[in-house]
């Protein structure tokens, strides 16, 4: 026997801290083809060493325990930490293989976008698929992409065929997406698995889990292949922050510190200078029916759908028995087969003042509920949601209930807000959107400075 092999990566730590020193090892990175869906290690290195730039604010000195105070002494303390800081940003920092071969992996995120051709036809089973691959969902948005928003997340190989580029572009911004950051442990190269090649014709003679993958299951051809995912991190990094830059809901991690993406402490959209700038009122466009086909009118509702609606339920029950989704997937399942309409769909987080202003735009006054309603808000992230159909003010309770007895999900009603009449539907909207991204929403949203301009340039909304 000429060679000996570690029989295990234990083993392999232990024999190769015996023979060989820290300053000994160095990592070769041409031997590692799945780099590009992991943070690069030499940035993770730099940051944890203090090299890189904190997104508090502060420049990374390695004194992570540290704090600082107002007066000038510790002002110059700072400058002089960043102008090391600085010198430090230009040095070489090597990866240690020591730490990597002990470090657990850690969760990161990655972006999905439901494109127009399966949005919302299979927006259930897409996102009930996510959650069976052990993905959570950190931050949704529905929006109609702009070009520049669709040129950023084009495939590389369109970007110089002029026709292909036009497609794709006409294709993602005919009419809205939904756009999801998810989490788990290697998200980007498990989402970069399950979704196939871009080609479902490709994609059918791939089988990557146990079902296939899902543009083979969902798309049609190369341009509405049903999804759009990261192809590598550094990519889920900038989709991050061009579709979500608010920030995540979710606990910041050192991947998200390090690449400066926030966490959503509150929900902007409700701070009371920018609910002043918004008029909502009835769309007064003609191509826009406010009556169904059966003639009956049209009815808008606002929904929340609280953090134990959202959340994957926890339980004593055996794995098989227990449900691998939340409850909200079968909620919007129902209703979307009664034929409701999305014209908004929003992620965020809620102080306990908008908690508050919440209950009393939506709340129950009768039930004198205030505390709960303001837990249940401040608890964890919630979805927003605005939904039309004919008579859905109307018939939405009976609707739901048959839902919630269905599923067995009756415990989750009072997780579940919603407006009860018109007047205080166009209110919430008001105070919860800053735009509806369905081009057939009976509701419309105008600001005060777009309305002025039109005034002085006679543009009409028709």
């Amino acid at each position: 026997m000429d060679r000996i092999m570690s029989s295990t990566p234990e083993i392999s730590y232990r024999q190769i801290k015996t023979f060989f020193g820290e300053k000994e090892l160095f990592a070769d990175n041409r031997c590692r083809p799945l780099l590009k869906f992991l943070p690069p290690p030499m940035r993770v290195a730099q940051y944890t060493n203090g090299y890189l730039s904190r997104s508090d604010g502060e420049e990374g000195t390695g004194d992570h325990g540290v704090s600082h105070s107002s007066s000038s002494k510790s002002s110059k303390k700072r400058k002089k930490r960043k102008q090391k800081a600085l010198q430090n940003q230009t040095s070489h920092t090597e990866e240690s293989v020591l730490d990597a071969m002990l470090s657990w992996p850690r969760p990161i995120t990655s972006v999905l976008i439901i494109k127009p051709d399966a949005f919302p036809r299979h927006v259930v089973k897409i996102l009930r698929r996510l959650y069976q691959e052990k993905f959570s969902v950190v931050a949704i948005r529905m929006a109609i992409l702009s070009e520049d928003q669709a040129s950023q997340v084009m495939p590389t190989k369109y970007e110089k065929m002029l026709g292909e580029r036009s497609v794709f572009t006409s294709h993602m911004t005919s009419s809205a997406s939904l756009v999801v950051c998810v989490q788990r442990i290697n998200a980007v190269r498990r989402l970069v698995d399950v979704a196939g090649p871009i080609d479902p014709r490709e994609a059918h003679k791939v089988t990557t889990c146990g079902n296939g993958n899902w543009r083979a299951e969902f798309g049609i051809d190369e341009f509405s292949n049903a999804i759009h995912v990261s192809e590598k991190y550094v990519a889920a990094c900038e989709e991050q922050k061009l579709f979500f830059p608010e920030g995540l809901c979710c606990k910041q991690t050192l991947e998200l510190k390090m690449e400066q993406i926030p966490f959503v402490q509150d929900y902007s959209v409700m701070r009371e200078d920018k609910v002043k700038g918004r008029e909502v009122g009835v769309c007064d466009n003609p191509n826009v029916d406010l009556l169904g086909t059966t003639g009956m009118e049209i009815q808008p509702v606002c929904l929340v759908l609280s953090s134990p609606v959202i959340n994957c339920p926890k339980s004593d029950k055996k794995p098989g028995l227990l449900k691998m989704y939340p409850p909200y997937i079968d909620i919007m399942e129902q209703l979307l087969t009664q034929g409701y309409e999305i014209c908004a769909w929003h992620m965020t987080c809620f102080s306990v003042n908008q908690a508050k202003k919440l209950y009393e735009l939506m709340g129950d006054k009768s039930s004198n509920n205030l505390q709960f309603t303001v837990n249940l808000l401040t608890s964890g992230p919630s979805f927003l949601l605005y939904m039309q159909r004919e008579n859905g003010l109307i018939l939405f309770d009976s609707i739901l209930g048959s839902c919630l007895r269905r599923y067995s999900l009756l415990e989750h009603a009072p997780n579940i807000l919603r407006t009860q009449t018109l007047k205080q539907t166009h209110i919430c909207v008001k105070h919860l959107f800053h735009r509806l991204e369905n081009k057939r929403s009976i509701i419309r949203i105008s600001h005060k400075r777009a309305l002025e301009w039109q005034d002085r340039n006679g543009v009409t909304n028709s």
